[in-house]
């Protein structure tokens, strides 16, 4: 299953601008396969570069991001170690924090090397198939773990079967998570043919994706924080894709009751983006958010859970308390 930690455990590096391998052996047990990630620029008004990777992958994609603050997975080696690269760390540059893991092989499964899809000129502005198939095996993967590479183009992923368009300007580093239906297959929608779509890999079990995207944006309250709707029984956590239409959109994720309190921009300098966020569960099973204009959306991916892949409930969107 997917473990959250009680509170978020600062692992930023020292040295800036360089591969650095992060020792996370004293936070996650013996054969864990990966981890969640919470990446949090703080600096305002500029971009700053940013990378992550297995120990041991070759993997040297490192770009400028203008993203204030997302979550992402990330393989770890035998070892249980990383690597990771910032232009700066620092409390008002790049800051890295673990948020939970994966506890066996038998929960996920990551890549070394990201692998990579790409589009023809005959499949621009479609949604096309992407297949797991070929290099899942017998695992059978809940949802894919990706990262669009693209700085101007509308983008969007969706699991296969899914009615809902969802698109956005990703603005060069965005990691995005997606469900799979029976046959191992979401889809992707680009309007440019020169971009590509890195994947990482896979969860097994313990992670649900709903097979559409739940809106639960808070109907009348902003600026404040707000309970989303009660995960279902057993669930301990979610991932959320927020949209903003304004560079100058903020957005916040916390447990009920929990002391996390990043609250910034979704992005710098990009206007429709968005950011995929995970959040463990607070008090009674809630976990609270806080946006900053009416014109901004969140909608549920998928929930953790503690064993297996329980049947995915009807949520009540309309229970929203404000704090």
């Amino acid at each position: 299953m997917f473990v959250w930690l009680d509170t978020p455990v600062n692992i930023s590096p020292a040295s800036n601008d360089q591969w650095v391998t992060v020792d996370l052996s004293g936070h996650i047990p013996s054969g864990s396969p990966g981890v969640l990630m919470h990446l949090y620029n703080t600096y305002l008004t500029v971009g700053r570069s940013i990378g992550w990777r297995k120990k041991g992958s070759t993997d040297a994609y490192y770009q400028t991001s203008f993203a204030r603050h997302f979550t992402t997975f990330c393989g770890v080696d035998e070892d249980r170690a990383l690597e990771l690269r910032a232009q700066a760390w620092a409390s008002n540059r790049w800051q890295a924090f673990l948020l939970g893991y994966f506890e066996s092989s038998a929960d996920a499964y990551f890549v070394t090397d990201p692998l990579t899809f790409s589009r023809t000129s005959y499949e621009q502005s479609t949604w096309i198939d992407c297949s797991l198939a070929g290099f899942s095996g017998s695992d059978v993967p809940s949802g894919a773990f990706l990262m669009h590479v693209n700085a101007n183009g509308v983008e969007g992923v969706r699991k296969k079967g899914s009615s809902l368009g969802l698109t956005s300007v990703p603005n060069t580093i965005l990691p995005a998570i997606v469900g799979v239906d029976s046959s191992k297959t979401f889809q992707w929608y680009s309007n440019l043919t020169a971009v590509s779509l890195r994947f990482y890999g896979y969860p097994k079990r313990g992670m649900v994706y709903h097979a559409e995207p739940i809106d639960v944006t808070p109907p009348d309250t902003f600026d404040a924080w707000v309970d989303l709707p009660p995960l279902p029984d057993g669930a301990t956590g979610a991932f959320y894709r927020v949209y903003a239409p304004s560079s100058a959109d903020l957005y916040g994720l916390r447990p009920k009751g929990g002391s996390e309190i990043i609250y910034t921009r979704l992005n710098n300098a990009q206007s429709n983006t968005v950011q995929y966020c995970g959040c463990r569960a607070g008090t009674d099973g809630i976990i609270q958010v806080r946006l900053s204009s009416s014109s901004m959306t969140v909608h549920e991916v998928a929930y953790t859970a503690d064993t297996g892949n329980p049947p995915t409930p009807t949520l009540q969107s309309t229970f929203f308390v404000a704090c």
